[in-house]
């Protein structure tokens, strides 16, 4: 699962960047910035090279928010063929029976993500009930889903009404196998 957790964490990394406006390839000196430093550790040591490509090196990321219906279908059929995939909800809240869905990121492969918005206060959102009757048929295949306390984002996808069958790994359950006496994940 090392190569569905590195597309997790670019997941993650992506939106940062892209909420904040930074260029999307993150260095240590950018995490310090975010008050990040174990990531900051992380990005500093020479095992980061394995995460992101060098700047002549093709782009690590192709990243792209969706806005159209018809592109959230074409995204979809290609992640119903992938073995497994990341995937990510954007609440309003940390608390998941007050938290409004805000949006779905997947990764289908190392270096794809896209981001699908359907609850921002600003910009355009696709049509909220529309995409997740997509993802609740999505949610049926054998597309194995991974992700990060993804038990907070099967919930959240819960309130709306679309269950989560394809469930597969929890990278924070991991995390917490490989180092239980830690305090967070």
């Amino acid at each position: 699962h090392d190569a569905a957790a590195n597309c997790y964490l670019r997941i993650i990394i992506i939106y940062v960047f892209h909420l904040q406006g930074w260029a999307v390839t993150p260095s240590a000196k950018s995490f310090w910035r975010m008050g990040i430093k174990s990531l900051a550790d992380k990005f500093a040591a020479p095992a980061a090279e394995s995460l992101f490509a060098q700047e002549s090196e093709k782009p690590v990321f192709a990243y792209r928010t969706i806005n159209d219906i018809g592109e959230v279908d074409k995204v979809l059929y290609q992640a119903e063929r992938q073995k497994e995939i990341a995937l990510d909800t954007e609440a309003t809240s940390l608390l998941v029976m007050e938290a409004k869905l805000v949006g779905i990121s997947l990764s289908l492969e190392d270096g794809v993500a896209y981001y699908i918005p359907v609850g921002h206060r600003d910009g355009k959102n696709l049509p909220m009930d529309a995409v997740l009757d997509r993802f609740s048929k999505f949610f049926r295949s054998k597309t194995r889903i991974i992700g990060h306390n993804i038990k907070f984002d099967r919930q959240i996808l819960m309130n709306h009404g679309v269950k989560m069958d394809n469930l597969s790994f929890d990278t924070m359950v991991g995390a917490y196998l490989i180092d239980p006496g830690k305090r967070s994940y």
